[in-house]
């Protein structure tokens, strides 16, 4: 125990200063953790030598690894894609494992290593991905949701790679062989969705009607995970299975959202000291013995999966610029890669020197593997604004517009049919101003031709788009895609083809407002405060601060850039005018309605102003208006009355027409 929690001790004492330091210039905190596996490890410092405990610990967090990624699959999230994922993301997994095993083949690897060591590099890091996805603010761009579904498809062929490799184990596999594994593979799948849609459920409205305590329904979990893994175990699969399927069993219950928030932490910590512990397995005198071979290996990694997810973003038709991003930004390998390779050596697929090689080759793909990620989308972006031959674009036409129209002139282009781009061209068509859509997204494409909208399924990063488009001839051009750096390089493509057309582009957040005003927009609008302007507003209007002043200070937050909502100081004639407008009296409306209280009582029967505080100025009618109403006015439904008074005194009054008698 005390050299457990020396060694414990030395890996926070190390870690803490460069996780710090990855927080600084925001890479992702796990390099920090591989990063001093590599200095503390028998191959480093030599700080520690062995530490079966820290091992121990690893295994435990890629078994929460599995485990919560079982309780968060949903198919749901897979389907939004259509077919194209599964067929995306099983060529991509398929085309890696053959031109890597191919490719490692010929550097004289036995064939069977090499096709196992090339279907474990098929993974891509979902952790560092997600990680450099949400610092630069790309999870809901095109390329973004396309990297996360790849990876959750990736994550759910990792199981499948698991199982296979038993089947290799001394040989290539016989009929019998298979047979068995078949015959026991449908047994734990047949068990698992009798579990997940009737088992499980069963229990755990049993353990509801008990009134168990949450300190049980942790016990109960726990105790179920441990006992499907020793079932999975049992019949011969990987323990990692085993968590899988037990946390896709518990995916269907009430308690799945309350398990993941519970593991996460934990989960989090256990997967860097599995880093931690590649760090250590890492022989850094491969790179001075045989660095030639683990250079190799790592670039033939990157090119053999770069080529993969090319090759399947081509059979798909993925656009050009998603498919760049995708084939620059993820040819890395993955913590999975590790735990496939740790299998293989276990089971005598690979041998010692060669899971050597491939561990390092891995470690070198994950620390290159931020950079990649960073920089995919800006180089993908210009790389695509750059080519002089331009992609074939698919165009679906309006069906009101019959071949050889007049160019469209005075319309609006909208880039982007996600709720913005859609909700715009919905209100459009109502109101009857000409518009057409330009979406990249084939799915979101036809979904907007299903609804009758006019698109043009292509990059507007390409001129002979906005071409098509009709930009030269718009009267406005409004970008509404999550994707900054996409947004200003095809805003600066809209100025050179259109110099006076009227710009407005939907941004994420307000520090994205001035570059995107300095690229040439005329408006641009951050979503998170315009969200806050919502806000302001309606608790505004439930203080009965009239609409005009609450639009007049909407209209000076956003003429200021939003300077307001940003922190910048207000001057104090502001905030003596803001109080001014709280305290003075002002005017509501109230309709009666017919269910009220108040209807077929007299003004002087209510006693309004006694009783509440507030005036009654007018009473609207229908088309009458009568105003100063006198004490024998009765109420009908329908009316309108027009209060006056200060914030508590219409609050009052308002109670008192409600029936309502705060006193």
């Amino acid at each position: 125990m005390e050299i457990f929690i020396r060694n414990l001790l030395i890996v926070m004492a190390c870690v803490l200063p460069l996780l710090w330091l990855m927080e600084r210039i925001r890479f992702p905190t796990l390099v920090a953790f591989l990063v001093t596996g590599v200095l503390i490890g028998p191959a480093g410092l030599g700080w520690i030598r062995q530490a079966p405990e820290i091992h121990a610990l690893a295994e435990v967090g890629i078994i929460a690894l599995l485990f919560v990624l079982g309780v968060e699959f949903s198919v749901e999230s897979l389907a939004a894609f259509g077919a194209r994922l599964p067929i995306f993301g099983t060529l991509q997994v398929l085309l890696t494992g053959l031109l890597g095993g191919g490719g490692f083949a010929l550097l004289g690897w036995p064939l069977r290593s090499a096709l196992v060591v090339g279907f474990a590099v098929s993974t891509t890091s979902t952790a560092i991905l997600l990680k450099v996805l949400q610092e630069r603010k790309e999870l809901d761009t095109h390329h973004g949701r396309w990297a996360v579904g790849t990876c959750l498809f990736q994550d759910m062929a990792t199981p499948l790679i698991l199982l296979a490799l038993p089947l290799s184990q001394t040989g290539w596999p016989t009929l019998t062989g298979l047979g068995s594994i078949l015959l026991r593979g449908v047994v734990i799948v047949a068990g698992t969705f009798g579990m997940t849609r009737h088992g499980m459920p069963w229990m755990m409205e049993r353990i509801a009607r008990m009134g168990a305590s949450p300190d049980f329904i942790r016990a109960f979990v726990l105790v179920w995970a441990l006992a499907i893994i020793g079932a999975v175990y049992a019949l011969g699969w990987p323990i990692a299975i085993g968590a899988f399927l037990a946390g896709l069993i518990l995916s269907e219950t009430p308690i799945s959202h309350q398990v993941v928030a519970e593991l996460l932490p934990l989960r989090d910590f256990l997967m860097g000291l599995f880093f931690l512990t590649l760090g250590m397995q890492l022989d850094l005198r491969l790179f001075r013995t045989d660095a030639g071979s683990v250079t190799t290996l790592a670039v033939g990694l990157l090119l053999a999966k770069g080529l993969a997810f090319g090759g399947a973003a081509a059979a798909v038709r993925l656009p050009l610029r998603t498919a760049l991003t995708l084939t620059l930004g993820m040819p890395y390998a993955s913590e999975f890669s590790v735990l496939v390779l740790n299998t293989a050596l276990g089971l005598g697929i690979l041998t010692r020197d060669l899971h050597t090689v491939a561990l390092a080759g891995v470690f070198l793909s994950l620390v290159v593997a931020p950079f990649l990620t960073y920089l995919a989308p800006v180089v993908a972006a210009g790389w695509v604004v750059r080519m002089t031959r331009a992609v074939p674009v698919d165009v679906v036409r309006d069906p009101t517009r019959p071949p050889g129209a007049p160019e469209r002139r005075d319309h609006v282009v909208i880039i982007g049919y996600g709720i913005n781009g859609e909700n715009l061209a919905t209100v459009l068509r109502a109101v009857q101003i000409p518009y057409c859509v330009i979406e990249m997204d084939l799915g979101r494409a036809q979904t907007a031709a299903r609804a009758g909208h006019p698109v043009i399924v292509g990059d507007a990063l390409y001129a002979h788009v906005l071409r098509q488009a009709g930009v030269e001839t718009a009267r406005m051009v409004v970008i509404a895609m999550a994707d900054r750096l996409a947004a200003i390089r095809i805003l600066r493509q809209v100025r050179q083809m259109n110099p006076t057309v009227h710009v407005i582009v939907r941004v994420r957040f307000v520090r994205d407002v001035e570059p995107v005003l300095k690229a040439g927009a005329d408006e641009a609008i951050p979503e998170e405060f315009e969200t806050s302007v919502e806000i302001f507003s309606r608790v505004l209007r439930a203080f009965h601060v009239p609409r005009n002043v609450i639009q007049l200070q909407a209209n000076l937050i956003r003429q200021d850039h939003y300077g307001l909502l940003r922190g910048i100081p207000v001057t104090e004639s502001s905030v003596r005018r803001i109080r001014s407008i709280l305290t003075a009296s002002v005017t509501d409306l109230y309709q009666v309605l017919e269910d009220s209280p108040a209807v077929g009582q007299s003004l002087g029967t209510l006693n309004l102003r006694g009783r509440g505080g507030a005036t009654v100025l007018a009473v609207a009618r229908g088309e009458q208006v009568f105003l100063n109403p006198g004490a024998d006015f009765v109420l009908q439904p329908g009316d309108t009355l027009v209060l006056v008074g200060t914030h508590t005194e219409l609050d009052r009054t308002t109670a008192l027409l409600e029936g309502r008698d705060d006193g």
